[in-house]
């Protein structure tokens, strides 16, 4: 599987299994008193023939601690042909203000959103 793009979006869907992105791509985000922002991760996908599982390693850095690494398993529906896409929604804590990266990636590369949170 090759990621081919991601984005942060304000909202995502598919409808009439299309990918629909509402409200626009972010780079901020206000945290409010919980400290948690909430934006969806779009991650544009390309399969190789015969695919039938992948998973795409998610890395998140903030301005400060270490990382913080997951594995999420991408849906076999978006590994079917030659273009596909994942949704996954965030739900990031953020217990400071300042620059959060982001970081997508699978075997053959990685794509890095920055994300400016602010209280």
């Amino acid at each position: 599987m090759i990621i081919t793009g991601a984005l942060l979006a304000e909202s995502a869907s598919v409808v009439d299994n299309k990918l629909n992105v509402t409200g626009g791509v972010v780079s901020k985000c206000r945290a409010g008193q919980e400290r948690i922002c909430n934006p969806m991760l779009v991650v544009l996908l390309s399969s190789e023939p015969g695919e039938t599982s992948a998973t795409i390693d998610l890395t998140v850095t903030g301005p400060v601690g270490g990382p913080q690494h997951a594995q999420v398993p991408v849906a076999e529906a978006s590994l079917g042909g030659e273009v596909g896409f994942m949704l996954l929604p965030l739900a990031l804590a953020v217990p400071v203000d300042g620059r959060y990266l982001i970081s997508v990636g699978a075997a053959d590369g990685s794509i890095e959103l920055p994300l400016e949170v602010m209280g």
